[in-house]
């Protein structure tokens, strides 16, 4: 059994690559992995290549007739995270509240809010983001990820560092890896003939 290629490096590309080729690239670089004799140079060539595959990759969607449905699917991102996360948010701080009772302390019912509504949500708007802007829509759903952590990175700056570093490190590292995981899902339409999302 032949080594494999460093993991990481292949579900980059392969989250970058669109369907249609996907499997022919990863494939040639395998190819070349294991010529390579498949030891820490190739490994280290591998992810080289990889490196200098990804934004070129991800922006082959930005063609100018493509430019407006990658800026579509953000803002229906955006959307998402503000209208859906607000009902969500309020409805879990209420069922924290009825859970734990009125004494219960504020890290709880953040524990609660952030499992219970920001995760998902931040899920469902990289999914949305994702398959409504066609091949550019990975890139429009990684934007959307950094943007979901720009709010905690900055509160600080403005006097609303309330939460522990703790807390929002929690937050910035969960909301980017539940943005891209939502992103990463294949569309719900797959496998049923003739269906669109």
């Amino acid at each position: 059994m032949s080594p494999a290629p460093p993991p990481v490096a292949r579900w980059v590309l392969s989250y970058c690559l669109p369907d249609d080729i996907r499997e022919a690239v990863l494939g040639d670089l395998e190819e070349v992995f294991a010529l390579g004799g498949g030891g820490p140079r190739a490994a280290r060539r591998y992810r080289i290549q990889v490196a200098r595959s990804v934004l070129p990759t991800l922006t082959t969607g930005l063609a100018p007739g493509r430019l407006g449905r990658a800026l579509g699917a953000l803002t229906l991102g955006f959307v998402t995270m503000w209208v859906v996360g607000d009902a969500a948010l309020a409805g879990s701080r209420g069922l924290a509240t009825v859970v734990l009772g009125e004494a219960a302390s504020g890290e709880a019912v953040g524990w609660i809010t952030f499992l219970s509504a920001m995760l998902p949500t931040c899920v469902l708007a990289g999914y949305l983001t994702a398959h409504a802007g066609g091949h550019a829509g990975r890139l429009a759903a990684l934007v959307l990820s950094l943007v979901v952590v720009v709010p905690a990175l900055i509160a600080p700056l403005f006097g609303h560092g309330g939460d522990p570093l703790w807390a929002r490190s929690v937050w910035i590292l969960g909301g980017f890896a539940a943005t891209v995981a939502g992103s990463a899902i294949r569309p719900l339409a797959d496998g049923l003939p003739g269906a669109r999302l």
